[in-house]
């Protein structure tokens, strides 16, 4: 299992940084809902970023391999990667469209689903909404605590299981599963 690392909690520079002298930043908190203790990142993203952006430094920053679909809703709407099929229930609205600084104020929450099979489900909360230097990075993980959970490990009470195994190297499937994890 990984730990929280440098690496993983890194200012996502591979974004385009923008030409302005001064822009607008978001301070907010992302967690794993229903993790004891939870799993959470404190992050600062420049409001000019899309959601489709917001979705690339989440996987960063928790440290998955963006290898499922996900899905945002803020203020009752649903943001992700329509579905051109999709014509029963509400529709989901296409992410790319919909820049930080549209949706997001100071107290906003917002959730974050990753992994529809496992139900990843986070908690976006906006902190704060502050001036940035416009050489700071476009994102930044300032803080967090535990390491990311193993893609495909079941959800939360997967990955509860998996850390109870992990414990107790007597366990019969504990070589099994700390192959499984590397």
């Amino acid at each position: 299992m990984r730990s929280m690392t440098n690496s993983s909690c890194l200012s996502a520079t591979r974004l385009r940084r923008s030409p302005i002298r001064w822009r607008t930043s978001i301070v907010e908190t992302f967690s794993a809902m229903a993790m004891k203790p939870p799993i959470w990142r404190r992050l600062r993203v420049a409001t000019d970023l899309t959601l489709r952006d917001l979705h690339h430094v989440l996987q960063i920053a928790i440290g998955w391999t963006d290898s499922h679909l996900h899905e945002f809703e803020v203020g009752g709407k649903r943001y992700g990667m329509p579905d051109p099929q999709e014509d029963i229930g509400p529709s989901t609205l296409d992410e790319q469209n919909y820049r930080l600084t549209e949706l997001f104020r100071k107290g906003i929450r917002a959730d974050y689903l990753y992994d529809f099979g496992d139900d990843w489900r986070h908690q976006i909360v906006v902190e704060d909404v502050v001036s940035s230097e416009s050489n700071a990075p476009k994102a930044q993980c300032l803080a967090g605590a535990r390491a990311c959970p193993p893609e495909d490990c079941h959800g939360p009470h997967g990955y509860g299981d998996l850390l109870e195994v992990l414990a107790n190297p007597s366990n019969k499937r504990y070589a099994e599963l700390r192959e499984w994890v590397g």
